[in-house]
């Protein structure tokens, strides 16, 4: 701690939201970020992509995010540091650049 929690699937399934949602006994909105014990549960646990749509974001433009996401995963396994860390800079240059690449065929 302190942890943030952030559910980017179809549905709330990655941790168990609705338990963290019972440890906070004030009344929020639905999509509110919640703050308590040094957790941070963004979208209330809910999926940030959601909005009821099969597709949200056309397939093609959401592998920039995939990969980012990707990107990020691979370094903070080997990062030596804890907290938040800034994607590197040149692999986001990369992955950006071939993705700007493959929009224009």
């Amino acid at each position: 701690r302190p942890v943030i929690l952030v559910s980017a699937s179809s549905s709330d399934r990655e941790f168990d939201a609705v338990y963290l949602r019972r440890q906070v006994y004030k009344k929020y909105g639905i999509h509110a970020h919640l703050h308590f014990n040094g957790i941070h549960l963004i979208n209330n646990g809910f999926p940030i992509n959601f909005d009821g749509q099969k597709d949200n974001v056309q397939p093609q433009k959401i592998q920039l995010t995939r990969a980012l996401l990707l990107a990020a995963c691979i370094q903070a396994v080997s990062e030596q540091q804890a907290g938040i860390v800034a994607l590197n800079r040149n692999i986001e240059r990369s992955i950006l650049q071939k993705f700007l690449q493959l929009q224009k065929k």
